[in-house]
């Protein structure tokens, strides 16, 4: 079947072409960022109860990611018992 000119194609018409005002994607909720923590001093050990490696106040869950400068775990704070993301540097 033909092309109608009476009706607009899909493909004709005219879509704004302007960006979201706020940099962050509009296809997630933004998020308060928390500050950023940075240590000099590590302390691992083994947590009692479940037996998981701890970097100080920081349960290890599982890693993320690894690259050349270093690697990414998941990790959980200890006395929020919030999620965090760790990097460490090699």
């Amino acid at each position: 079947m033909l092309h109608s000119p009476a009706k607009p194609s899909p493909l004709s018409l005219k879509l704004p072409l302007s960006r979201p005002s706020s940099s962050r994607s509009f296809l997630h909720t933004p998020r308060p960022e928390s500050p950023v923590i940075e240590s000099s001093q590590l302390e691992k050990h083994l947590d009692p109860q479940t037996g998981a490696k701890c970097i100080n106040q920081y349960q290890i869950i599982r890693e993320l990611g690894r690259g050349t400068h270093g690697k990414v775990k998941l990790v959980i704070e200890a006395t929020t018992k919030e999620f965090r993301v760790s990097q460490k540097y090699a």
